[in-house]
């Protein structure tokens, strides 16, 4: 009896195989071959064609049917790999990137960082800031390859530091994987994130800021490292030659010589890392 009320209940609103006197409520179409005899499109779709048991829709309004190409567009556009050309100008720009001054152009370069130091610069300031930072990423990243094991598949731990999804990118990462590790002390830690900070200040914002606004100046405070008489003489060696004691006279307080005293004090200790105490130059 159950079956019997199942087969009827199944074959309501069905015209062409009826089983009562219910009235067909949504009559539908004639079948077509491969076509549930029971399906009716409705609303925004609509049959266009048959291929062989296959149904192919369209979308018969004019707008909704513009929203559905810019849809697959985008598809298209997100899932679409890199031409070879494309992905060798990326990996050029990549390597770019990455590439490290090497000998007397790296120190020169950090020694440049200091500018003129006659007067502040918006400019230059900024500059000097977003490539220190640099220059500490990277020695971060040397100190912390000391404590890594040779990985042949990947010399340079770019699954670490580079890549895309790398858990010790950025600035901060590497500080506190250094701090962890002890590479540096929990005062160097706060030092360096001081840096970081001064940095982040002038990458993201676009006011003309220098390092005597004083929401920045203040951060120099931190800087113990300018205090240090061993790093101090280590700084004649590297700056006297360039800008004379009266140039760098100009690194007290908030400036741009200050803060390339303390990027170029960091780095040393960094990059000579695990040597302890100053090395000379």
């Amino acid at each position: 009896m159950a079956q019997a009320c199942f087969r009827v209940a199944a074959r309501v609103g069905r015209a062409r195989r009826s089983a009562t006197s219910v009235p067909d409520e949504w009559s539908s179409p004639a079948s077509t071959r491969g076509q549930n005899p029971a399906y009716r499109p409705s609303g925004i779709f609509s049959p266009s064609r048959t291929v062989g048991r296959d149904k192919i829709f369209i979308i018969s309004d004019p707008t909704n049917r513009s929203r559905l190409g810019a849809i697959h567009k985008i598809i298209q556009m997100t899932s679409r790999k890199p031409s070879k050309g494309k992905s060798k100008k990326r990996a050029a720009l990549i390597n770019l990137m990455r590439a490290v001054p090497e000998g007397k152009m790296l120190f020169e370069t950090l020694i440049g960082l200091a500018g003129s130091f006659s007067r502040s610069s918006p400019h230059e300031d900024r500059t000097a800031a977003i490539m220190g930072a640099s220059f500490l990423e990277y020695a971060l990243k040397k100190a912390i390859c000391e404590h890594l094991k040779d990985d042949a598949r990947d010399p340079q731990f770019n699954y670490l530091f580079e890549s895309d999804e790398a858990p010790y990118r950025d600035f901060g990462g590497r500080t506190r994987l250094a701090r962890a590790l002890g590479i540096i002390t929990i005062t160097e830690f706060d030092q360096l994130e001081a840096i970081r900070l001064i940095r982040n200040a002038f990458a993201h914002t676009m006011s003309p800021v220098t390092f005597q606004t004083p929401e920045i100046a203040e951060y120099f405070d931190d800087l113990e490292i300018l205090k240090d008489d061993e790093g101090f003489r280590i700084l004649v060696d590297a700056f006297a030659p360039t800008y004379t004691l009266l140039g760098m006279a100009a690194g007290d307080g908030a400036s741009r010589m200050a803060f390339a005293h303390a990027v170029f004090l960091f780095y040393w200790k960094l990059i000579n890392y695990p040597v302890e105490g100053w090395p000379r130059l």
